[in-house]
C-alpha cells in the first residue's frame, strides 16, 4: 500500500478522477489541490484498509444501515475520527466525485443538470448532478451520520452498565 491514507485528511473537500498522463486523482483540500498516480476508489480503499476494513464492506454496511439497494451511499472511512465521504454517482462512474460533506456550507442550481458545491472557506465546486439529487444524498448522508451517532450512544450506554 503506498502512501494514499496520507491524502485523506480532515481538510479534504472532494476527489475526483482526472485524464491526466500522470495522475489519476485530484485532491482538494481547504489550503490547496494534490495529485495522486492512483485512482480515488484506490486512495479510498487505502483509508478503509488501514481503519481495519474495506471500502466495499463499508459501503455494503452503509447500504445495510440505511435500508438502500442503490451503491450511491456514504462511506465511513476512519469510524476513529468519524470521516465521512460521499459518492455524487454510483463509484466507478467517471463523473463520480467524492464529496466529504462535513465541509458542504451551501449547494445551488448552476444548470438544470448541474449543481455547485460551495465549501467552508470559500471554495466551489461544479458537479455534474441535478440539484435536487444532490439534496437528496447530503440528506441521506445527515441520516447516516444521525444513525452513527445513536449507535455510538447506545454503545457507550451498553458499556457503562
Amino acid at each position: 500500500m503506498k502512501e494514499n491514507h496520507l491524502l485523506i485528511n480532515r481538510n479534504t473537500l472532494a476527489i475526483r478522477k482526472i485524464e491526466h498522463p500522470e495522475f489519476q486523482s485530484e485532491i482538494i483540500h481547504a489550503d490547496g489541490v494534490q495529485y495522486a498516480a492512483d485512482s480515488p476508489m484506490k486512495i479510498l480503499f487505502d483509508c478503509c484498509i488501514l481503519a481495519g476494513s474495506t471500502l466495499k464492506g463499508n459501503i455494503d454496511a452503509s447500504r445495510h444501515k440505511l435500508g438502500v439497494k442503490d451503491s450511491i451511499v456514504p462511506v465511513i472511512l476512519d469510524p476513529v475520527t468519524k470521516l465521512i465521504v460521499m459518492p455524487t454517482h454510483v463509484p466507478n462512474d467517471p463523473e463520480n466525485i467524492w464529496i466529504f460533506p462535513e465541509h458542504v456550507l451551501e449547494t445551488n442550481v448552476y444548470t438544470r443538470k448541474n449543481s455547485v458545491i460551495e465549501f467552508t472557506g470559500g471554495k466551489k465546486l461544479l458537479v455534474n448532478l441535478p440539484l435536487f439529487e444532490l439534496k437528496r444524498q447530503l440528506k441521506r448522508t445527515e441520516r447516516f451520520r444521525a444513525m452513527r451517532r445513536v449507535q455510538s450512544f447506545m454503545i457507550m450506554k451498553r458499556d457503562d452498565k
